[in-house]
């Protein structure tokens, strides 16, 4: 008779961890779609009638994502926060590294990482998926970038990446843990317009 109760009881509290878990990540799923329909409703730009002049629309003074990452491909679309945030944090969200240069003329290259494999923090689970000439677009600083892949590789998983590129162009560099291990997963792509 016992057992039964103990089972039950074990029963009882695995329901309410998973169902905890899944209510946990669909409020911070919840959350992080607000976050991307607040970066598009607060850097729209319109035009004010009676003035014909231009004016930005910013509805609240709160953090927000310094822009958007969104591969049509693998149906991705995650925001990310400013290099300085204290929410710029692989265990948050995608990460833009400190080494990142944004796009504001030739030379810029920025570097985003996130986790892959399983699970409500595996952003770029499926970047795998990508081959060379897929499209990748970033939305920041109220400016849309558009990427094509140009490279995909695996380098060691020693904290260095090393890019080949040409200092003139710009690029957006993706990072993630590869499904071997031991490496590192790197997708290089080069911009087409902005």
């Amino acid at each position: 008779m016992k057992k039964s109760h103990i089972s039950l009881i074990i029963f009882m509290i695995a329901i309410s961890l998973f169902g905890s878990y899944h209510i946990y990540y669909y409020f911070l799923d919840k959350k992080s779609d607000n976050l991307v329909r607040n970066y598009y409703e607060n850097h729209v730009v319109e035009k004010e009638e009676s003035k014909g002049m231009i004016k930005k629309i910013n509805l609240e003074e709160k953090e927000e994502y310094l822009g958007i990452l969104k591969i049509p491909k693998i149906d991705l679309k995650e925001g990310f926060y400013d290099i300085n945030s204290k929410n710029n944090n692989i265990n948050n969200a995608v990460t833009i590294l400190k080494e990142s240069i944004l796009p504001s003329g030739n030379g810029s290259i920025v570097y985003l990482t996130a986790h892959s494999g399983y699970g409500y923090l595996a952003f770029f689970k499926d970047i795998d998926k990508l081959e060379v000439n897929d499209i990748i677009y970033l939305d920041i600083k109220n400016n849309s970038y558009q990427y094509i892949v140009n490279d995909i590789y695996e380098v060691d998983k020693n904290g260095l990446i090393t890019i080949n590129h040409n200092i003139n162009d710009n690029y957006l560099v993706l990072t993630t843990c590869s499904k071997n291990k031991d490496k590192q997963l790197v997708i290089t792509s080069k911009l087409l317009y902005s």
